[in-house]
């Protein structure tokens, strides 16, 4: 009996295609100028990209600038997941500031550790206006004027993590959408009285909360968390405050 897998349809190939991971699906892009032209198509189908178990742990090999270029170009604009935390540390705004371009529909972004700076975190929140979920979990980089802006134009935002961030005071928590759902700012240690207070003026839907080693704030911080309106709270986790 013959087989081969070249004798099944366009679409039975296209289905495989869609449960191999990123790094095979590039591989089959050599096979022949058939697997090409399918496994290119094949990205038009793919809702979440991540790039765990592909390169090796170290700074100095992983997924670079022009690897991630290569693969938003191929064809992103249905996806709906991307997580570079990974393997992040290779790549600059180059590629960053390309999200929003290739990934229209994107609703959830993971950027933890990637070295993003404020202006390209600007132009990630300009352009990606269906984002759900952002992760900026230890993105040393960014401060209060890159979050302000990113979080301006985000108008169905309801994950926000950013930790381990020394650079923000809470200013920029003025522009948090009321649709913000959960919020972890744990090891914000500079988060002060004056934020706190402008996170409880936006917060009428938040469901859970996170400021688990944050030290820089004091009574007053603490009373504006605590008169929220907890009526309208399903559930409420604040820790070590």
């Amino acid at each position: 009996m013959d087989c081969n897998i070249n004798r099944l349809c366009d679409f039975v190939i296209l289905e495989i295609f869609s449960y191999l991971d990123t790094k095979t699906r590039v591989k089959c892009e050599l096979v022949c100028s058939r697997w090409q032209n399918l496994s290119i198509e094949s990205w038009f189908t793919i809702k979440h990209l991540d790039f765990k178990s592909i390169f090796n742990k170290t700074m100095f090999m992983g997924l670079t600038d022009r690897i991630l270029i290569s693969i938003l170009k191929k064809g992103c604009s249905n996806l709906k997941s991307l997580d570079l935390s990974a393997s992040p540390y290779l790549l600059t705004d180059q590629s960053l500031s390309l999200i929003g371009k290739y990934c229209k529909n994107l609703e959830v972004l993971d950027v933890s550790h990637v070295p993003i700076k404020n202006m390209t975190l600007r132009i990630i929140g300009k352009n990606l206006l269906k984002l759900r979920k952002i992760y900026l979990r230890r993105c040393l980089d960014i401060g209060e004027k890159g979050i302000w802006w990113f979080l301006k134009d985000l108008t169905e935002l309801q994950v926000l993590h950013i930790t381990e961030n020394s650079r923000i005071v809470g200013k920029c928590l003025y522009m948090l959408p009321s649709t913000l759902k959960e919020i972890n700012l744990s090891s914000c240690t500079r988060l002060n009285d004056s934020g706190l207070q402008n996170l409880a003026s936006h917060s009428e839907n938040l469901q859970y909360l996170d400021l688990s080693r944050c030290s820089g704030f004091g009574d007053s911080g603490l009373l504006a968390i605590c008169e929220l309106p907890f009526g309208v709270w399903n559930v409420l986790e604040v820790y070590n405050i």
